[in-house]
């Protein structure tokens, strides 16, 4: 395992805060399945938390921006997105 540094953004820490109670915990669990991840594979060194399009996302030098989100109009669910693009 990689030695991994994080470097989050106060933007990040309060989107991420401010989801309700009962959300929250399977975010946490989101977070911690993509840093365990990128802790795995040796190339990625630094993964930044941050905003993007308003949710919280994750992003290394390599390979594609993860995001995770929850809306209240769909309480039930929770997601996580990445998309890759080749040209």
């Amino acid at each position: 395992m990689s030695a991994l540094k994080i470097h989050t953004s106060a933007e990040f820490e309060r989107t991420f805060n401010n989801y309700p109670v009962d959300v929250k915990p399977k975010l946490i669990e989101l977070r911690k399945l993509i840093i365990e991840t990128a802790k795995s594979i040796k190339d990625i060194t630094v993964i930044e938390e941050t905003l993007k399009w308003n949710k919280p996302s994750f992003i290394s030098k390599i390979g594609s921006t993860i995001r995770i989100d929850w809306k209240e109009q769909s309480p039930n669910q929770y997601a996580i997105f990445n998309a890759q693009v080749d040209w």
